[in-house]
């Protein structure tokens, strides 16, 4: 007689498998175990509530753009859409609250690939190299997001787990440091400006320049910490980054430690199965409840400029805190590319109160750090950033002349004695 733990494995097996190939004793084995006819009834739950969800934030995006695209020109703080604009915006005081909405261009200096860029995650992916059956490489090639999808990983978490590896390793063993970007999150919040920081961003590095934790959002979870994507439970970290850098194989060759020849995913000490990860938020899963409460638009109403920086505005629903804040906030923002033109920011001629300023996101900060006056206060978190963003303030310091840093200095102190008058007056 065939045990229950038997057809568990089977169908354990089986579930690596599409349906097309299953044997008799595979569907049998389906039939027989009760977890796999909870994994899809909780997949069968989980589709239900993303269509609640999806058709939600689609009804409540369409209200949201027609409600701020009636831009009031008087009320808009800015008064040219330029950088410098931007710049005098802050200096005159009136700017009282900065929020950010970050994404993986502002690690780019740090390390880190971004995803959508050329050379980026997406574009180097290669399925052939994955721990997956050939209609899951096929499915991953048609569309590299697969792999970070919640429905591929119910079934199978190692094309995750073989792909993440490096990037699991390197957050546990802190290998990258905060770009000159995350430092100019820091400055605002010296000058008590800072408002929230929505992160895309999963590395964690938004926390390691001091600021303080409830001020940050982020979006798609982080890598720091690890949970069971099943049942929830917390996984301590330090099993978890011994278990992937022994258990886990290395599919990047010789720069990266060795692993196993064959990958195995960590079971869960509680409900047994083997879906523990890192805690972000995966496709085709709910966002956290954090993101929701923070990016209501009564959070946002005295936001009075919002920074976007090294994102590409195409990601659902954190794109939709640009349409948040009201039509007086300005928007700058930091990409390479111009973006967001559907959900209606506007360049060139037609700019009322959107900046873009093109390049690097590091190149970007330094310029507006600079024009504020603050390029001593950076200078001053200096070795705790990346190598590259170190290499850059380097750089802008022999291009200073002593002339220019004292004019720089001058301006700080100008800028603080006008600020402290200015909170003086509104208290």
């Amino acid at each position: 007689m065939t045990t229950k733990e038997e057809y568990a494995a089977t169908a354990k097996a089986a579930m690596l498998k599409p349906e097309s190939e299953w044997t008799l004793q595979d569907k049998v084995a389906m039939a027989m175990d009760t977890s796999s006819i909870d994994r899809k009834m909780d997949e069968m739950d989980k589709l239900f509530k993303d269509m609640q969800h999806a058709l939600a934030d689609n009804l409540g995006g369409m209200f949201e753009v027609v409600h701020i695209s009636k831009v009031d020109k008087e009320k808009v703080l800015i008064k040219e859409p330029t950088m410098s604009g931007i710049v005098d915006m802050i200096r005159s005081g009136k700017c009282k609250k900065v929020s950010f909405l970050n994404g993986a261009g502002i690690s780019v200096p740090v390390g880190i690939p971004d995803f959508r860029s050329k050379g980026g995650f997406y574009a180097t992916l290669k399925p052939e190299d994955l721990t997956a059956t050939p209609s899951q490489r096929e499915a991953i090639k048609a569309d590299p997001t697969y792999v970070l999808s919640r429905k591929l990983f119910l079934v199978n978490q190692l094309p995750y787990l073989e792909q993440s590896r490096p990037f699991i390793l390197g957050t546990y063993e802190k290998l990258w440091k905060p770009s000159l970007f995350h430092f100019l999150l820091r400055l605002f919040a010296d000058h008590q400006m800072l408002g929230h920081v929505f992160t895309q961003n999963i590395d964690g590095l938004d926390y390691s320049t001091g600021i303080t934790a409830t001020n940050i959002t982020s979006v798609h979870g982080t890598m720091t910490s690890v949970e069971c994507e099943g049942c929830g439970n917390k996984i301590d970290n330090k099993k978890f980054y011994e278990h992937v850098k022994a258990n886990v194989r290395n599919i990047y060759g010789e720069s990266q430690p060795p692993g196993s020849d064959e990958s195995q995913p960590m079971e869960c000490p509680k409900c047994k199965r083997g879906l523990c990860k890192p805690s972000i938020v995966m496709f085709g899963s709910d966002m956290p409840t954090a993101f929701t409460e923070q990016s209501r638009r009564s959070n946002l109403i005295d936001v009075d400029l919002l920074i976007v920086a090294g994102t590409s505005l195409a990601v659902a629903p954190a794109n939709g805190v640009v349409n948040k804040v009201t039509g007086h906030c300005a928007r700058l923002i930091c990409n390479r590319e111009s973006v967001g033109h559907d959900l209606g920011i506007v360049y060139g001629d037609d700019a009322i109160r959107d900046v873009w300023r093109e390049g690097n996101c590091d190149l970007a900060a330094l310029e507006l750090v600079t024009k504020l006056g603050w390029l001593d206060e950076l200078r001053q978190y200096k070795t705790q950033m990346c190598d590259a963003s170190q290499l850059l303030l380097d750089q802008k310091q022999t291009l200073t002349t002593p002339k220019t840093k004292q004019i720089e200095q001058n301006k700080t102190k100008q800028n603080k004695t006008k600020q402290t008058q200015q909170n003086k007056t509104n208290k």
